[in-house]
This record gives structure tokens, C-alpha cells and sequence, in this order.
């Protein structure tokens, strides 16, 4: 593989004409996922734990894994960073990050409810995990989280979630 331009882009190339089998390595976008749990007119956020903004506040959200789908990513997440059960209850925005960190992106935003609020654990990547009313909702560093929130500071207070999203094995 050598570093070559391509299709007018830098890529690493396996060049036949030296003996090589053709192939062009595309670093493409890593999808991920994020949330906005809603419950009793409040979001649930998480501190991070690690770096990138370590113990800033963030909505939950992460990779999605190989073998499962945005959906079921984001359940998890959900489960992995907050101990909550959810349902989706709406696909609600799509961003991309080219700029990373760490990598360029693309983060799916659902809204969501917990099955049962019971108690809010940290978990996963999170130092803390917190309740948040409209009115004191913590400052942010990635970008797609502010847009996200942006957005639902206009759409929820006039559009409760009322559909929930089926899961793709469903």
C-alpha cells in the first residue's frame, strides 16, 4: 500500500502495475448514535469519563458495533452510559462530523423515554450522569450535541415524542 492520489483524494493504493492487487482503502465515516432521553420535561446527560472532553457534559451517544443496527445501538448506549432502559421514541436528526474527534462521522439523534426512570447510574465511559431542565442545560463541546439540542429547544416543547421506532430485527 502506498499513499497515492486518487479520485481526487489522498488514499493508500495497492498498485498492480508494481505487483499489487488493485485495492484502494477508503477511510470512510464512522456512524454513531446519540440521545435525547426525555423525562418530565427534562434530558438526561452524561460527564464523560475519557478523553475526548473529559469530564465535560454530553447527551449519551456512541459507536454503533458491527453486528447491530443504529436502533439497537442506541438502546445500549442508553443502558451502557445511564442505566436506563428506553424506548425510541423518534428518528430526530442526522449530523456529520468530518473534523472529528477522533475520526470523521455521522451521529444519528433519536428521542427517547425511559422504560422506568429508577435510578440514573454512570456507567460505561461516564463519570456522572445528571437530570437537566430546559432552562439549565450544561454548556457543550461537540458541535453535533449543540445542533441536536438546538433543534429540540424549537421541536419538543411543541411536539411531545408519540411514535416509537421499531428495532430492524422487529
Amino acid at each position: 500500500m502506498q499513499p497515492t492520489y486518487l479520485d481526487g483524494r489522498n488514499r493508500f493504493y495497492c498498485d498492480p502495475a508494481r505487483a499489487g492487487c488493485g485495492y484502494i482503502h477508503y477511510e470512510n465515516p464512522v456512524p454513531g448514535v446519540g440521545l435525547l432521553i426525555e423525562h418530565d420535561g427534562q434530558l438526561v446527560f452524561i460527564q464523560r469519563g475519557h478523553e475526548p472532553h473529559e469530564g465535560e457534559w454530553a447527551l449519551p451517544s456512541g459507536f454503533i458495533e458491527i453486528d447491530e443496527t443504529a436502533e439497537q445501538a442506541a438502546v445500549r448506549e442508553a443502558y451502557e452510559e445511564t442505566g436506563l432502559q428506553v424506548e425510541l421514541t423518534e428518528l430526530f436528526s442526522v449530523h456529520s462530523f468530518p473534523e472529528g474527534p477522533p475520526r470523521s462521522g455521522i451521529i444519528v439523534f433519536y428521542r427517547a423515554r425511559p422504560l422506568d426512570i429508577g435510578t440514573l447510574q454512570a456507567g460505561d465511559d461516564a463519570r456522572a450522569v445528571k437530570l437537566f431542565t430546559i432552562a439549565d442545560l450544561p454548556a457543550m463541546s461537540f458541535r453535533t450535541h449543540r445542533e441536536a439540542l438546538d433543534r429540540w429547544r424549537v421541536v419538543a416543547p411543541n411536539s411531545p415524542p408519540a411514535l416509537s421506532v421499531r428495532n430492524a430485527t422487529e
